[in-house]
């Protein structure tokens, strides 16, 4: 019998912030995925775009921005050092202001006050028309942290190249009795899969909503020196040195099968805004999000099984908050810290009685 500290299923955002935030502090996970399609239901195609403002209208903070994105930066950059590349770019977002919020003044808000010059000012002696600049964001090169994460483990022992079964798996009692999968035991099991959560019995009945949309690839009418990313209108599009721009994201609460592989009309405004009209979509990405609470991410451990615990529902923001909840829970469950109540899965009615 083969010991690890953790299993975890899935390898997409939720499951490589879960790996990695376990490697960090000296444990053995093993990851579980089959990697002919890892991180298969959103993350590989994901734009890993942090931002930590929102809205159409006068901006505002998200939720955490100011702890989020200063735990995924210090995560993604660590992970950079173990794995010999960087796959975080800091870029500065500039945010234009749609038209019905320019006489306004476009000033950054939080919670009705301003934000203050920690993430956002305005560029020297611009007027109301001009755009918002916002630091400490960027974008994560998703494909390129999936792949090195699942070469690192997989280099070490700790990838197993299936995709994951619960047949397989026999969970103990109690806290302490642990997990076994396979020839594996450890002290807890993870599930980190997204949607694809739905296909696992103990966790079919969760009432996901499945947000599918589209990301455009396009390609520049001309180089560019360095990385920018642009906001409108709810719309951003990320202008990126060393390959193609990306545009999106139009996410609706359909299904993915029934979302056109043709470039969204409603981008248009702002890819001409940005580029001017000589420019080409080289190829459409779709990806699906798993939402379950207001977009926002819940973790915690199962209620009637208590070796198996769970990280889902990242929603739009799983660059940012993946890293920070990744950490918590593994801290809830490995050492006994109390979780974050406003993550934790126990606490939120909505889910929790589809798991009883």
């Amino acid at each position: 019998m083969k010991q690890v500290d953790l299993i975890i299923v899935g390898q997409g955002l939720a499951g490589c912030a879960l790996a990695w935030q376990a490697w960090f502090r000296g444990m053995r996970p093993l990851i579980v995925e089959s990697d002919s399609q890892p991180g298969r239901h959103c993350s590989r195609v994901a734009a890993g775009l942090l931002n930590p403002v929102r809205g159409r209208g006068a901006p505002k903070l998200v939720w955490r921005s100011e702890e989020m994105a200063h735990t995924a930066r210090a995560h993604y950059d660590n992970v950079a050092l173990h794995i010999g590349r960087r796959v975080f770019h800091p870029t500065p977002i500039l945010r234009h202001a749609a038209p019905e919020v320019q006489a306004s003044g476009h000033s950054l808000k939080r919670g009705g006050a301003p934000a203050g010059k920690t993430l956002s000012e305005r560029f020297p002696g611009s007027s109301p028309d001009k755009p918002l600049l916002v630091r400490c964001g960027g974008w994560l090169d998703t494909a390129t942290y999936i792949d090195s994460t699942r070469m690192f483990f997989r280099e070490r022992g700790c990838y197993f190249n299936e995709t994951y079964s619960e047949c397989d798996t026999k969970f103990g009692a109690s806290v302490h009795d642990g997990v076994r999968w396979r020839d594996y035991r450890a002290k807890a099991l993870i599930v980190a899969a997204g949607l694809g959560a739905r296909e696992l019995p103990s966790f079919s009945s969760l009432p996901f909503r499945a947000a599918a949309g589209r990301i455009a690839e396009i390609e520049p009418p001309s180089p560019i020196l360095s990385d920018e990313i642009h906001v409108f209108d709810g719309h951003w599009l990320i202008k990126r040195s060393g390959g193609p721009h990306l545009c999106g994201a139009t996410y609706e609460f359909v299904d993915p099968e029934s979302v056109p592989n043709e470039f969204p009309d409603e981008l248009r405004p702002l890819t001409n805004r940005i580029l001017g009209p000589a420019w080409a979509c080289s190829h459409i990405r779709i990806g699906v999000r798993p939402i379950l609470r207001q977009s926002r991410p819940l973790a915690g451990r199962h209620p009637r099984i208590p070796s198996l615990a769970w990280l889902n529902g990242l929603g739009s923001r799983g660059v940012s908050t993946a890293p920070r909840v990744a950490a918590a829970l593994l801290e809830h469950l490995l050492l006994g810290a109390e979780l974050d109540p406003e993550f934790d899965a126990m606490r939120c009615r909505h889910v929790h009685q589809f798991l009883q």
